[in-house]
């Protein structure tokens, strides 16, 4: 089958890890200077060598009609480095399955923590792929992440994870506001060799013209660390208030020329 419409571009979807830890509900959280790898940070998670707390996602090829699959080889992933998807072609999919693995990388035997994972998606990179006709697909996204939504009052932040995620919701994040924020959590607890269902799966690519610009998608993910009895209901603020500073951090600073 012949490829149509075809342009050369990149849309270059990189993913970022970071890792956040505390010991108590009152979590504390750190990062290092690099966003380009997964982040090193406290006490109970090891990120030298192989880290604890990685962000993968399986290889892709391109098929003879355009669209990206996964390699049939199920031990193709990435690290978070990313890949490029070039020469998009009008009314295909792009496979993409971020998820969040975390494993036992000590050389002494020890474990990491249970761990809740939240992640963060930049708003501008939702729109600027939807400016590239490049959407989430309604058959893409697990019903194991939740929406978010973070509204400041009077210099206070609260949660709220009632909104299941969607493609819908994917395709239409708002910008951060000064008393309004989103981030998603993953709903159950991870535990050594666990890993998070991906966020999503599936790219739809719609009318791909000369003018189309490359575009970039960048996923960023915390470890927040389980106390026992806590539940993620009960103590959702403390959950994703601790990986919250980090994760806008790590937005601001993917998009150094942004105000």
């Amino acid at each position: 089958m012949k490829r149509k419409n075809m342009i050369s571009m990149v849309t270059s979807l990189a993913l970022v890890g970071v890792v956040a830890v505390g010991g108590t509900l009152a979590l504390l959280t750190s990062q290092t200077e690099s966003l380009q790898n997964t982040f090193a940070v406290g006490n109970g998670y090891d990120q030298d060598g192989e880290p604890d707390f990685i962000l993968q996602e399986n290889e892709v090829t391109q098929a003879p009609d355009g669209s990206y699959i996964k390699k049939t080889d199920p031990a193709e992933v990435l690290t978070p480095n990313g890949q490029d998807y070039s020469n998009l072609v009008s009314d295909t999919t792009l496979f993409k399955n971020p998820f969040f693995t975390l494993r036992n990388g000590k050389d002494d035997g020890t474990n990491p923590p249970k761990s809740w994972v939240v992640a963060k998606i930049d708003y501008d990179d939702v729109q600027d792929m939807k400016e590239a006709n490049i959407t989430f697909s309604a058959e893409s996204v697990s019903t194991d992440w939740y929406l978010v939504k973070a509204t400041k009052s009077d210099a206070t932040w609260t949660y709220d994870n009632s909104t299941a995620v969607t493609a819908q919701v994917l395709n239409n994040l708002k910008a951060d506001t000064e008393n309004e924020k989103y981030y998603f959590v993953y709903k159950n607890v991870l535990e050594v060799d666990d890993k998070t269902d991906p966020l999503f799966t599936e790219l739809s690519v719609g009318t791909v013209t000369a003018k189309t610009k490359a575009t970039n998608l960048d996923v960023f993910g915390v470890a927040v660390q389980y106390v026992e009895g806590a539940t993620l209901e009960s103590n959702l603020d403390q959950i994703v208030g601790a990986a919250a500073g980090t994760l806008d951090k790590a937005v601001a600073d993917s998009h150094p020329s942004q105000p």
